[in-house]
């Protein structure tokens, strides 16, 4: 504003120029002599004007004062200034890290820029160099160390590029992130895991810009729908919905006369799966009739099976969970004929969640445990989390509050490291109906906006994810109107806001005032749930022992308990029945 007074004296920022402001000096890197250069073409033009002219910036801020040194006069001759102090290997390099549109590694550098004449030895020297000349910055996490040029810098770097090194460099670039997201796929179910999804998340940019190139480039359409493809759990796990969908959408729409391809047939099954968390249902279920014609065409098992499986979310998000558990049965077992982990623990905890939601949590619970188990072996952690979420749900059916609680925790202390934002949301929203159920009202009230912080930073909602879910979530909320005192606002302080995934966990995990509170009749551990089953069916104690494989002494100390647990009037009627129950 000081030095736009100095050319248009009532310059002033305002509601209607104050973003347009505070972009132009982002976009000019805070540079003093970049923005000296900018105001001086206040006097025929408006601040938003200036900022849609910027890409023309080297042309656009070309009026300094006369009486500066002639590299001050303008932006292009202070750049040029700078470049000319460089050796010829240091001025290729710049030019070639101009391929990059945010941060990058010293790993990418190498595989990217060394080629006709620079080889990766130096490669390291001259970003030394470059970083000593402040024509690199470096950004600094612990041990990683990585780079970026400011925007004005690295524009200039691009303008140098003839066209045949920019696209061999385009085509390095793309191949290079290209290699590492399908490393992720290939090593998903591996310790890695939070390392791979966390290197996403900071490669986003370059994932993008070489999306990008790709779909525009004739002849790298297969190689687009590869990347899209390999960044499935980026865009599932961190949230990406709106934006992987767009990239699926576009890439589909550039195969002419649909052929039958095997990475068209992978865009169409992940773009089914991104489609139906996003609550779009119906195209959904027409994705995955296209990926069917094309996997029958082509005879490819793999396309199959996940036309299977994807069909299975599709039948619990429509309601309708007796198919949706044939197709996981059948999916589970077609993952395991081709030899694809990854999918099969999907897969299975997927079945789990489609048996709790029909009324069958014990056979849930061992769904899932055998999911663990199985992740377990391969240090694999984003199946452990949602099957804990699953396992959650079902004790939390059968009344065991304090397990479902210790379950969802545990899910959510996962993600303090992982971030994944659908587990987030719908453990959050586990713990409130744990809140609910145990007459712990404003935790409940909290944790519910927590999570409905989280669904709109998703761009979607707990109803894209069936009717049976959206049930029980309608239920929870209508059960803590009812319970909160008169007067007492059933708004949570979190449900307008824009909490971050880390911040939503934060809330989730943060102790409940009233943690040791239940209600009245307090409910049965798993353990004890499996005795009381058994009993029920008629079995007696030494029988119950045989099917759970322990002593005779332990189920009659969990019968006892079972009978600590319920009310004063069940008691009297059934204490007698227990007393008879201890001599068999």
């Amino acid at each position: 504003m000081d030095r736009a007074r100095n050319v248009v004296g009532d310059f002033a920022i305002t509601p209607e120029n104050h973003r347009a402001v505070i972009e132009l000096c982002t976009r000019l890197d805070g540079m003093p002599l970049a923005i000296e250069f900018a105001v001086a073409r206040l006097q025929s033009m408006s601040v938003t004007q200036l900022l849609d002219r910027l890409d023309q910036r080297f042309r656009l801020l070309s009026r300094g004062s006369r009486t500066a040194e002639p590299r001050h006069r303008t932006l292009q001759a202070l750049i040029d200034w700078s470049y000319e102090l460089c050796t010829p290997e240091e001025q290729v390099l710049w030019q070639r890290l101009s391929v990059f549109p945010s941060s990058f590694d010293l790993e990418a550098a190498d595989e990217i820029c060394s080629f006709d004449g620079l080889v990766p030895d130096l490669v390291l020297d001259l970003l030394d160099r470059l970083v000593a000349k402040s024509i690199l910055l470096t950004e600094r996490n612990g041990e990683a160390v990585r780079y970026r040029q400011l925007m004005t810098v690295r524009e200039y770097g691009a303008g140098r590029l003839n066209d045949g090194a920019a696209t061999e460099l385009r085509r390095r670039h793309r191949d290079c992130f290209l290699r590492r997201a399908e490393t992720m796929v290939e090593q998903w179910s591996t310790p890695r895991q939070g390392e791979f999804i966390l290197r996403a998340r900071t490669e986003h940019p370059n994932s993008m810009a070489a999306l990008q190139w790709s779909v525009a480039t004739p002849g790298e359409i297969n190689a687009a729908a590869r990347l899209a493809v390999a960044l499935r759990h980026h865009w599932v796990s961190d949230g990406y919905l709106s934006e992987g969908r767009f990239w699926l959408d576009r890439v589909l729409g550039e195969y002419d006369d649909a052929p039958a391809l095997h990475e068209r047939g992978s865009a169409l099954w992940v773009v089914a799966w991104v489609s139906l968390l996003q609550g779009d249902h119906e195209a959904g279920a027409e994705y995955l009739a296209e990926c069917r014609r094309v996997a029958t065409a082509l005879g490819d098992d793999g396309l199959l099976a996940h036309t299977e499986h994807w069909s299975g979310l599709y039948g619990i998000f429509t309601g309708d969970l007796s198919s949706a558990i044939v197709h996981y049965e059948r999916a589970v077992a077609a993952h395991d004929r081709v030899g694809d982990l990854s999918a099969r623990l999907t897969a299975q905890f997927q079945l789990g969640m489609a048996q709790v939601f029909h009324g069958d949590p014990r056979i849930a619970l061992a769904t899932c445990d055998r999911a663990i188990k199985s992740a377990a072996e391969h240090g694999e952690l984003w199946t452990r989390a949602y099957s804990l979420w699953i396992i959650g749900i079902g004790l939390w059916m059968m009344g065991d509050h304090s397990a479902a609680r210790a379950a969802a925790t545990d899910a959510l202390t996962i993600q303090k490291n992982f971030h994944d934002a659908i587990c987030t949301a719908l453990t959050t929203e586990l713990l409130s109906w744990v809140a609910a159920s145990t007459r712990d009202f404003p935790r409940a009230v909290e944790l519910s906006g927590a999570a409905a912080s989280v669904w709109r930073s998703l761009g979607t909602t707990i109803r894209a994810f069936g009717p049976h879910i959206d049930e029980i979530s309608r239920a929870s909320a209508k059960r803590v109107r009812q319970g909160l005192e008169p007067g007492t606002s059933d708004s949570s302080p979190f449900e307008h806001k824009r909490l971050t995934k880390e911040e939503a966990i934060a809330v989730a995990l943060a102790e409940p005032q009233d943690a040791d509170q239940e209600t009245d009749i307090q409910p049965l551990t798993h353990k004890e749930w499996q005795v009381a089953q058994l009993v029920a069916r008629g079995l007696t104690n030494r029988q119950v022992a045989e099917e759970l494989v322990v002593s005779p002494r332990t189920v009659d100390g969990h019968v006892g308990r079972i009978l600590t647990k319920l009310d004063v009037t069940t008691r009297m009627h059934i204490a007698s029945w227990v007393d008879c129950r201890r001599g068999m």
